[in-house]
């Protein structure tokens, strides 16, 4: 194996443009320096990288948008049942135990993995708007979905899994596994509360995830309104025909709502932000043209003095003032457009007051936001 192709795994991203990353660090790795200081990766860490990364190809085969029943758990188990199979097809030795130990150190990972990939999901979905605002340094949106409560509630459902699939029989059948898998999954939630859907619930939510379009950041107005548009159009559309609960529908509205509004928001700052810093910016280049004119003639009139030359004097100060009255009404220009960037960087949220905000908004579906 080559070391150099041993890397972290990229989440995919669905619906937003929001530079949130997941790293996967390859635990465990024991090494030892030789005597030419050669790093040398141990047997046993090589196999559990290589049984994490098919746990975790059988995990994202399930989980992508191009699954719609969303049976990540069964994925992976039948993933897990396959290997522990190749295992103990060989004969029996020491190393067998081994690898079995490494397999299931190997699973216990991908359930941490894949359960941190599923609850960042939802959170950037439900909470858009309260992860993307305090970026701008906007006032923070108040929160719809408690992260680490669902998180303990689906690492709750992924323990049963493992708990269970590491005292299965090898010889079971890939449908009394996953008989065996349903049987144990089987939850409803207990509460009208988002943190505690059930497994199938889950799926339809991811589900309803994999529908939505990306609300990609622009500069351009029409594009923002479109995307904006879209997204509400496709989210009630997915929603409509989720099948999820009415409870979890509900959350869901509204996180369309604050999502969209969120979204417009900060493109709509992003893009005064701009035009107020690119017009400082060519004030600026303008009084430095002029600048450098006026110091231009202030050698001509050195060396006209010089030679006694009144009229061209008198000809070229008359030029350096009035090169003078435009810059001195250039830095009146200058420090009102420095003071109204400046405005608006230090009060981001005011920037719902601007044109460019309130023509955003008019794609709004007021229903939902």
């Amino acid at each position: 194996m080559n070391i150099n192709n041993i890397t972290g795994i990229k989440l995919q991203r669905t619906f937003i443009d929001f530079n949130s990353k997941h790293h996967n660090n390859i635990k465990s790795f024991d090494t030892k320096e030789n005597n030419s200081k050669q790093v040398v990766i141990s047997g046993e860490a090589i196999k559990k990288y290589e049984f994490s990364n098919r746990l975790k190809e059988a995990f994202k085969e399930a989980f992508n948008d191009k699954k719609e029943d969303g049976e990540f758990i069964k994925s992976i188990s039948n993933e897990y049942m396959k290997i522990r199979k190749e295992i103990k097809g060989e004969n029996y030795s020491q190393d067998q135990d081994i690898n079995i130990n490494i397999l299931n150190e190997a699973l216990e990972d991908v359930k941490e993995w894949a359960t941190d990939s599923i609850t960042n999901r939802f959170d950037m979905f439900f909470n858009y708007s309260s992860n993307i605002m305090p970026f701008y340094n906007m006032k923070k949106d108040e929160e719809i979905f408690n992260k680490e409560q669902f998180r303990d509630n689906l690492s709750s459902l992924m323990d049963k899994a493992v708990n269970t699939l590491k005292n299965l029989p090898e010889n079971i059948g890939e449908n009394d596994l996953n008989k065996k898998i349903n049987s144990i999954l089987i939850s409803e939630s207990k509460d009208n509360s988002l943190e505690k859907m059930g497994l199938d619930d889950i799926k339809k939510l991811n589900s309803f995830l994999n529908e939505l379009p990306r609300l990609s950041l622009s500069y351009d107005v029409d594009k923002i309104k479109d995307n904006i548009e879209n997204y509400q159009k496709t989210a009630k559309e997915a929603l409509d025909s989720s099948g999820l609960p009415e409870h979890i529908k509900k959350n869901a509205k509204k996180a369309v709502g604050k999502n969209v509004r969120a979204y417009g928001k900060v493109s709509a700052y992003r893009i005064e932000r701009k035009s107020r810093e690119d017009e400082v910016e060519k004030l600026m280049n303008f009084y430095a043209s002029l600048l450098s004119q006026y110091n231009s003639l202030e050698k001509d009139i050195k060396k006209c003095r010089k030679e006694n030359n009144l009229k061209m004097i008198k000809s070229l100060l008359k030029m350096q003032m009035n090169l003078q009255k435009q810059m001195d009404k250039l830095k009146v220009e200058i420090d009102k457009a420095g003071k109204s960037k400046d405005a608006l960087t230090s009060n981001p949220d005011s920037v719902e007051g601007t044109e460019t905000f309130k023509e955003i908004s008019e794609a709004f579906d007021e229903e939902e936001v």
